[in-house]
């Protein structure tokens, strides 16, 4: 009877031995993820950030510095000579620079000032005056370049960030997200097949960049749409998207124009 009780009580503190190793073994392997899970709940939330977009991007995109010449007025017939404020954006490393072609079109000097503190003046390669895009080549070495994916399509929801140079004011983001996207049904007008957002687009900031929250392209700012009385309307802006521009950019840099196909009825006395 003494032996089995003996037995017994082995059998019992090698039990308790062998579980307490199992316990011991479960909780050194979990302590680096209890660990971890302490520190995360007393770690203070992150507050959403939208700088590694902007780190991204923003190099890329350039403040354009343009003269013309207007006329002048009936008591001073001589013409004025006028400073224009727009932006761009560097598409390649070889300095072809994207921008609204209003931005550019019917001057006399183009100045294009980078963020890295380098400025140089720059060529038209061509501009379309129906999608309001312009290419201009500037001679400037390690150009940053901005993120690109022609496999990127915009979608009503998507937070956007334009950036530009609104009113000379410097590099400036604004925030907001695509409202309406090209080919809207029942929409027929010059705005149809433009992304509709609500980042704010001011003088200045024409032709800068539309990225979407990765820092990629998805547009270039075009403009703010207009009342019937010509007062700007708060909250309603347009961007080109970035695969048509994409298109525009490239046959301007091939062919110098765009040519389209017209289908149509001409008639004249004979």
């Amino acid at each position: 009877m003494q032996q089995r009780s003996s037995s017994n009580w082995l059998s019992y503190l090698l039990r308790s031995i062998a579980l307490g190793l199992v316990v011991a073994t479960v909780v050194i392997w979990a302590q680096p993820y209890i660990s971890a899970w302490q520190a995360e709940r007393a770690a203070p939330a992150q507050p959403m950030s939208f700088a590694k977009a902007v780190n991204r991007a923003a190099p890329a995109v350039v403040n354009i510095y343009s003269l013309a010449e207007v006329r002048g007025s009936y008591y001073n017939r001589r013409p004025n000579t006028v400073l224009r404020l727009g932006s761009g954006i560097i598409m390649d490393n070889v300095g072809h620079v994207l921008t609204a072609a209003h931005v550019v079109g019917n001057v006399s000097s183009i100045q294009v000032a980078l963020q890295d503190g380098r400025q140089t003046s720059a060529q038209v390669i061509g501009t379309d005056p129906v999608t309001d895009l312009a290419v201009l080549r500037i001679e400037l070495d390690n150009l940053p370049v901005i993120p690109q994916d022609l496999k990127l399509r915009s979608n009503v929801g998507d937070v956007v960030l334009a950036i530009g140079n609104p009113l000379n004011l410097g590099q400036t983001i604004t925030q907001g997200i695509i409202s309406a996207t090209g080919g809207r049904m029942g929409v027929i007008n010059s705005h149809a097949d433009l992304l509709q957002m609500d980042a704010v687009i001011n003088e200045g900031a024409s032709g800068g960049a539309l990225v979407n929250s990765e820092g990629y392209l998805v547009g270039i700012n075009n403009a703010q749409f207009r009342g019937p009385a010509g007062q700007g309307v708060e909250g309603i802006y347009f961007a080109v998207p970035y695969a048509l521009a994409h298109e525009i950019m490239t046959k301007l840099i091939e062919e110098g124009e765009v040519v389209r196909g017209y289908l149509g009825v001409n008639t004249g006395d004979r």
